[in-house]
C-alpha cells in the first residue's frame, strides 16, 4: 500500500466535530439524506471557513480510487489552523519561509505545483502584472504549471485534462494541485464538469495533495436587499445608482459606503454563498482535498478594509491577493505535508482527450471554409473563428483515435440577455468515401447568458466514430452584432462526459407541443442544484426535464428554421 501523507493535527471546535460526526454516520444516497447532509455543512461552513482557516476532507487512497458518482460518502475531517505570520513583501521570502519547515521528505525547491482556475489564477485584472513572477502559482514556485484559462470554467480540463498537462509535460508529476472554480459552482454544467475534472485528475494523480482556493469578490457577491425593488442590489448597481460611479480603491468610494451605512443600508454576503460552500465541500471530499480561503471579513459590511486583496474591478485578486493565497496555500503544504514517493496514473484511467484551441494563439490548427471566415482578433490576446450569418461555414476535423469520442465545440457566450452573438445550428458530416456522406442531427447553440459576463463555453454536439469530419456551422438568428465566435474543437471520452445545457437538438414534432413546453413545474429551480443532481449527466433523471430555455429556443427554431 502506498505510504500515508504525514499529518500535523490541530485542536478544532468541538460543535463542528459532533456535526461532522453526525453528517459522517448518518450520510447516505438518499435524496431526504443528502437535503440534510447540505443543511449540517452550511452550519459546519459558518463555523470553520473564516478568513483565517483552511479544511481538510480526508478520504484514503483506496477510497478515493473506488469513489463511485453515486455515492460521495467521506469522511469530514475538519481542522483549524492558527493564526498565520504576516505576509512578507518579497517573493523570495514568502517561499523560503513557509516552505522550509518542511520535513526533508523531498528539497522544498523540488516540490512541483500546477494550478488549474479561471481569470483570476491566469493574472487578470491589475496593469502591469508579471504572470511568471507575481500570480499566487509562481509565488510559490518558478516552475510551478499555471494552466488557467481566461473567461473560461471548468469545462476546459473536464475536456482536455490530458491535452492541457501534455503541453506541459507528458509524463509529469505534481505533489499539489490547486483549483481555483469557487466563483463557477452555481450552475448545472459547472457543476458536472468540475466534477468530472477532479475525478481525472484523481486517477493521474492518486498521490497528490490538492487544495481549493475559496476566493471572493465585492461585485457580486456583496450587496442589500432593496426593499422597493424587492431584490437584492450588489455593489456594482449600487455604485452606479446613487451620484457617479467611483473606483473601488478610492477613499470617495470607502466615504459613499460609510455613508450608506448610516443610511440604513444592510449590506450581507450573496444567498449563493452558502451554495458555493456546499458545493465546495461536496467536491473537496471527493478527492480528499484541502480547502484555504483569501482573507476576507466574516460580515460583508466590513470589506473596505480588505479591499487590497481585489484588483480594481473588485472581483480579480491584487498583487495583495495573490500573495495572500500563496501565503495560505505554503501553510497548508508546509503544515499536511506531501506524499514521498508519488504514483502517475494511466491515461486509461484518467481518461483520453484531443483538443485543440486557439482562443489565446489565433493559431487554428484546422482547415476551414467559407465566406466571411476568418480568425479575428476581437480583444487583446483573445482570437476566435468567426461564422457570419446566414452564410457560416465549415471546420474540418478528425477523431484520430480507435474509438468513439464525444465531440465539444468551444463558443464565446454572452450576457446578459439579449446577447449580441446568434443562436446557431451546428451539423456534423462523417466524410466515409467507401459509406458516403453520413450526417447527425442538427442541434442549437444558444450563446446568451441571463447574468453579466462574456467568456468561452464548451457544447456537446455528439459521439463520432473514429474517421474525418465537417462541422457544419450556420448562425440562423439574423441582427446580431457579432458574428457566431468558435474558439476550440474537443474530443474526449464519453465516460467522461458532462451537461452542457446550451445546446438544444429540435425535432420537427415538438413544433406542435411549444407551448406545453413552456411549462416551468418540471424544472429544477437553481438554487437546488447539488453535486448529488448532477453527478453522472448520462443517467439523472433530473436532466429529461425540459427547461423555459429550451422552449424559446424551439419556438425560435420551428418559426424561423424548419419554415424557411
Amino acid at each position: 500500500p502506498p505510504e500515508p501523507r504525514r499529518t500535523h493535527k490541530r485542536q478544532g471546535s468541538h460543535l463542528g466535530i459532533l456535526l461532522v460526526t453526525m453528517m459522517a454516520s448518518s450520510f447516505t444516497t438518499g435524496a431526504s439524506t443528502a437535503l440534510l447532509f447540505l443543511a449540517a455543512v452550511t452550519v459546519v461552513t459558518t463555523l470553520f471557513m473564516l478568513h483565517d482557516d483552511s479544511m481538510k476532507l480526508w478520504s484514503s487512497s483506496g477510497e478515493r480510487t473506488e469513489h463511485s458518482s453515486k455515492s460521495h460518502r467521506a469522511l469530514l475531517r475538519l481542522l483549524r489552523l492558527h493564526n498565520e505570520e504576516v505576509i512578507t513583501t518579497k517573493k523570495e521570502s514568502l517561499v523560503e519561509e513557509s516552505q522550509g519547515r518542511r520535513t526533508q521528505e523531498k528539497n522544498p525547491q523540488e516540490i512541483s505545483y500546477v494550478a488549474f482556475g479561471t481569470s483570476s489564477t491566469w493574472g487578470a485584472g491589475v496593469d502591469g502584472i508579471n504572470r511568471e513572477t507575481d500570480v499566487y502559482p509562481k509565488l510559490l514556485s518558478p516552475n510551478a504549471v499555471n494552466l488557467a484559462i481566461r473567461a473560461s470554467g471548468p469545462g476546459a480540463p473536464a475536456m482536455c485534462m490530458k491535452t492541457m498537462l501534455e503541453s506541459a509535460g507528458p509524463d509529469a508529476i505534481y505533489d499539489v494541485i490547486m483549483i481555483e472554480y469557487y466563483h463557477r459552482m452555481l450552475t448545472e454544467m459547472d457543476i458536472d464538469a468540475l466534477y468530472a475534472a477532479l475525478q481525472r485528475l484523481r486517477k493521474r494523480f492518486p498521490d497528490a495533495l490538492i487544495v481549493f482556493i475559496r476566493d471572493w469578490y465585492i461585485v457580486g457577491m456583496i450587496g442589500y436587499v432593496d426593499n422597493v425593488k424587492r431584490g437584492w442590489v450588489d455593489t456594482e448597481e449600487w455604485n452606479k445608482k446613487y451620484d457617479i460611479e467611483l473606483p473601488i480603491h478610492s477613499d470617495a468610494y470607502a466615504n459613499k459606503f460609510l455613508q450608506s451605512v448610516q443610511n440604513g443600508f444592510e449590506w450581507t454576503w450573496s444567498k449563493q454563498e452558502q451554495m458555493r460552500d456546499s458545493v465546495l465541500i461536496q467536491m473537496a471530499a471527493s478527492v480528499g482535498g484541502q480547502i484555504i480561503s483569501l482573507t476576507r471579513p466574516e460580515n460583508a459590511v466590513d470589506f473596505l478594509e480588505y479591499r487590497k486583496y481585489l484588483a480594481p474591478d473588485g472581483h480579480h485578486l491584487s498583487l495583495e491577493g495573490h500573495k495572500d493565497i500563496a501565503r495560505r496555500v505554503a501553510h497548508v503544504v508546509n503544515t499536511v505535508g506531501i506524499h514521498p514517493n508519488p504514483r502517475l496514473g494511466s491515461w486509461d484511467d484518467a481518461g483520453h482527450d484531443v483538443c485543440m484551441s486557439w482562443f489565446d494563439t489565433g493559431e487554428c490548427p484546422l482547415k476551414f471554409q467559407g465566406a466571411g471566415v476568418e480568425i479575428e482578433n476581437w480583444r487583446p490576446k483573445n482570437y476566435a473563428l468567426s461564422f457570419p450569418f446566414p452564410t457560416g461555414g465549415e471546420i474540418f476535423f478528425a477523431n484520430p483515435t480507435n474509438v468513439p469520442l464525444d465531440l465539444y465545440v468551444d463558443f464565446m457566450a454572452n450576457g446578459p440577455l439579449p446577447s449580441y452573438y446568434p443562436l446557431t445550428e451546428i451539423t456534423v458530416e462523417y466524410l466515409n468515401t467507401e459509406k458516403g456522406i453520413m450526417q447527425l442531427k442538427p442541434v442549437y447553440i444558444d450563446p446568451g447568458e441571463y447574468w453579466e459576463v462574456h467568456c468561452t463555453k464548451p457544447a456537446l454536439i455528439g459521439t463520432v466514430p473514429p474517421g474525418e469530419y465537417a462541422l457544419h456551422i450556420r448562425p440562423v438568428e439574423p441582427g446580431k452584432e457579432y458574428p457566431f465566435r468558435v474558439v476550440g474543437v474537443n474530443l474526449a471520452e464519453p465516460r467522461i462526459r458532462f451537461d452542457t445545457p446550451e445546446v438544444h437538438l429540435v425535432e420537427p414534432a415538438e413544433c406542435a407541443d411549444v407551448q406545453q413546453m413552456q411549462d416551468t413545474s418540471a424544472y429544477l429551480p437553481r438554487d437546488q442544484l447539488t453535486l448529488s443532481h448532477y453527478a453522472d449527466p448520462k443517467t439523472t433523471s433530473v436532466k429529461t426535464h425540459r427547461s423555459t430555455d429550451h422552449a424559446k429556443v424551439v419556438a425560435y427554431v420551428c418559426n424561423h428554421v424548419f419554415t424557411s
